[in-house]
């Protein structure tokens, strides 16, 4: 694990050990790297492990009441983190939602009103529906509790718009390598708030593996409290750095325009969105395969002819919807590529 920096409003890597970086030939000084992608003042925490295997670092020093996980069915990762926080002795109670549909705020509030629970986890952006939830109207009403410790999961948002963290008063906000970062999968994440660190404290059963204490005490030395992954920290670095060439206000404006060339081209093909077009998420369309397209020979024949590829749906969604990301490294032409090459595979069909 390797910790990350401690910059206002950004996420970099003078945190990270020597022993991680190694002789880095410094074209600018750390103080020019960071990327104010998320607005936080706190300590930002990078992990070697998938962004699945970090919320056991979240939710088992966190807990001495059940935890409020508001997901959608849809969700491949919902029932897995409910599964983490039960495996780590912790109780844990699922608030769902029908696929496709966003996080209900007044169903949040009714839930946590209740006093049950003391940590509230949301995934914001859910990739396998394409659908964003009002993260700002459901903080507001975490807010309204203050009892209760907020964990939310921006793999699939995170650097495709702005995240106000600490306006919106998150506690732990999670990402991961992959997905719109888009570099391979293996770090986790994590910006970590003091009252995060302040609950994990009173916790008698935190581990060490697992410990955010652990994490930020070796971040304060700038050390890490085992070895890192140092080519994906390699990557983190350099990605970081084309992020700040690109600058975030472009960055997001461009996650944007795809998105809406995108969602224009499926509408003009006579395909719906997923999810209500308020909540289309930035970094991808989930599209419903309304006109019956024979998704695998579509992607058969766009392999063939053009080596792409798209997804042709997730679990009881398969065949039903696809999915078209614009999130990460795509640009105006690549992605005027994949709509041309999509068009010849649905003229295969006679579509």
């Amino acid at each position: 694990m390797a910790s990350g920096s401690c910059w206002r409003g950004g996420v970099g890597v003078r945190g990270v050990s020597a022993r991680a970086m190694g002789p880095v030939r410094r074209e600018r000084s750390d103080a020019e790297i960071p990327v104010r992608l998320v607005s936080t003042a706190v300590a930002r925490l990078i992990a070697r492990f998938t962004r699945l295997r970090a919320w056991p670092t979240e939710t088992k020093p966190l807990l001495s009441r059940p935890c409020l996980k508001a997901s959608r069915s849809a969700s491949s990762a919902a029932p897995v983190t409910n599964d983490v926080a039960r495996r780590c002795g912790k109780e844990a109670e699922a608030l769902r939602f029908e696929w496709g549909e966003a996080v209900d705020p007044v169903a949040v509030r009714a839930a946590l009103a209740t006093g049950r629970f003391d940590c509230l986890t949301l995934i914001h952006s859910e990739t396998s529906t394409g659908t964003l939830s009002p993260l700002a109207d459901i903080m507001a009403v975490a807010r309204e509790f203050p009892e209760v410790i907020t964990i939310v999961d921006a793999v699939s948002s995170f650097s495709t718009l702005p995240i106000d963290k600490d306006a919106l008063g998150i506690d732990i906000l999670l990402t991961g390598s992959q997905k719109a970062l888009a570099l391979p999968p293996g770090l986790a994440l994590l910006s970590v708030g003091e009252r995060a660190r302040e609950r994990a404290k009173s916790a008698p059963d935190r581990g060490y593996y697992f410990d955010l204490l652990e994490f930020h005490e070796n971040h304060l030395k700038g050390m890490t409290p085992s070895t890192p992954c140092i080519s994906l920290i390699y990557a983190l670095r350099q990605k970081l750095l084309e992020i700040d060439a690109e600058g975030h206000e472009a960055r997001f404006a461009r996650h944007l325009r795809l998105n809406e060339a995108v969602r224009a081209w499926g509408f003009a093909k006579g395909f719906e969105l997923l999810p209500r077009r308020e909540f289309g998420t930035r970094g991808l369309n989930c599209f419903r395969n309304t006109r019956e397209v024979d998704l695998e020979r579509l992607n058969a024949t766009l392999k063939s002819r053009h080596s792409l590829i798209i997804d042709g749906g997730y679990g009881k969604l398969k065949g039903k919807t696809f999915r078209i990301s614009n999130m990460g490294d795509e640009t105006d032409a690549s992605i005027a590529t994949l709509l041309a090459a999509l068009d010849d595979a649905l003229a295969e069909q006679g579509k």
